[in-house]
């Protein structure tokens, strides 16, 4: 399970510079998503890096959501968050504006 203290943000980097050259190949491209595994799997490193960055304690509750703070539960692609035990989703701009505006209350 992913953590913020268990991120190495080296190691995040080279993975994400990894995942880009395999997603430029486009290998594994699924015609229902129209997307690949890789770019998938891209966008949820870049949005793991993104927290990592602000300094927010996580973890990583499944694959592609993540709990911030014990108390908001963040879907790494599509940018959507709700509180933890309520059932409404928002939409946010991104890792660090939710941040900003929800976790830090900027």
């Amino acid at each position: 399970m992913l953590t913020s203290e268990s991120c190495d943000l080296e190691k995040l980097e080279k993975d994400i510079e990894k995942i880009k050259r395999l997603a430029r190949k486009g290998i594994c491209r699924n015609s229902w998503t129209r997307d690949s595994i890789h770019e998938r799997e891209l966008d949820r490193l870049e949005a793991i890096k993104e927290f990592i960055e602000t300094g927010v304690k996580f973890e990583e509750t499944t694959d592609g959501i993540l709990l911030v703070e014990d108390k908001f539960l963040f879907a790494l692609r599509s940018f959507k968050w709700r509180v933890k035990g309520r059932n409404k989703w928002y939409r946010s701009g991104g890792p660090k504006s939710f941040v900003n505006r929800f976790v830090n209350k900027d």
